[in-house]
Parts: C-alpha cells; structure tokens; sequence
C-alpha cells in the first residue's frame, strides 16, 4: 500500500508555459507527459470554457491522481495511457488532425521519487523497480543483474554519459557475483 505522499505537486515553468502556449477556449492542447495534471489543469483553466487537452502517461498510480484532480473538467479533458511516442497513433484513434500547442514536461517526477515501491530513490528502501509503465516486465533489478558489463557499460554512458561508465560497471559486476541487486540500498 502506498504511503501518504508528503509533498505538494508545483509544475515547473508554468506561468512562462501558459504564456507560451496562448491558451484560449475552443483549442486543442496536448499534454504529452501528463504526470500529476498540475500543467493541464492551469490551461484547462486558462482555455475556459471551451479548450480541450488530451493528457497522455504511462504510469497508472499517476494517471489515477490526474484523473481525480481533472475530473472536474469533465468531457474538456480526455486522459490517455500510453506512451508520447506513439502520439501519432494516439491522434488518429481520437479523430484529432491538429492541436493548437503541445506540451512535454520530460524526466521522472517527485512522484515518482516519493513512492514507497518503485525503487527511485535511495532514500526509500524498496524494490529496484523503476519502471514508469508497470505493464513492462523488464525492472531495474533484472537490468542490473542479469546484463553483461559491457551492456551496463552502454547503458552508463549513453544513457548517463557517465565518464566512469566502463569502471562502475565492472565494480557492478563484481559485486553482483557475490549478491544480487534487489533494492537501491542493497
């Protein structure tokens, strides 16, 4: 059971956001990242009384909070889980040819740090989940025990652009031959 989170959501940027995307009632917004809704609230708001946003995520614990802080904008908002990448998709099983502004706020949220079973955190002891869409199969944990430490190499530097890429996974690899990783504090 999740634990009472202990912050209050503030979206970033968004008054330089609002003014950027000139909201206005009859247009269509899409909020590719829709996290706890804090942005789609603001230019449901600002597009009264007849703006639209279609909020995309791929995170269900998230997407519920949107819901319920939206849901008092009834048929104007319209939630979607799913992926931004397949936004084209997404617009043409909704019957939407264009939007008037797009929004994608990228990176893993508070949320997501404060949430006592996903494993973002050190300061949380939890599985080493870290999964934004929990339909995927793949963890953290089967990703750090189970690649070859050339693939944890990659993943460090592509990923990271970690200079020690190639030394920490080695130190990983090492290490997992005695434990294996479960948690972010193993």
């Amino acid at each position: 059971m999740e634990k009472e989170r202990s912050y209050t959501h503030q979206p970033v940027l968004l008054e330089e956001i609002i003014d950027y995307l000139n909201c206005s009632s009859g247009k269509i917004y899409l909020d590719c990242t829709l996290g706890e809704g804090g942005h789609t609230e603001r230019i449901l708001e600002e597009s009264a009384p007849l703006g639209k946003v279609i909020g995309i995520d791929q995170d269900e614990q998230i997407l519920q909070v949107a819901a319920a802080r939206l849901s008092k904008f009834g048929p104007r908002f319209q939630l979607v889980r799913d992926n931004f990448k397949n936004i084209k998709t997404i617009l043409s099983e909704l019957q939407i040819t264009k939007v008037d502004g797009c929004l994608m706020d990228l990176g893993v949220s508070s949320f997501h740090f404060q949430s006592q079973n996903r494993g973002f955190s050190f300061q949380i002891d939890a599985p080493l989940d870290m999964r934004l869409d929990q339909r995927t199969h793949l963890t953290a944990a089967q990703v750090i025990n189970k690649s070859t430490e050339s693939e944890i190499g990659n993943i460090l530097h592509h990923f990271g652009q970690e200079t020690w890429s190639r030394k920490i996974a080695r130190s990983i690899c090492n290490y997992r031959k005695k434990k294996e990783f479960k948690r972010p504090n193993n």
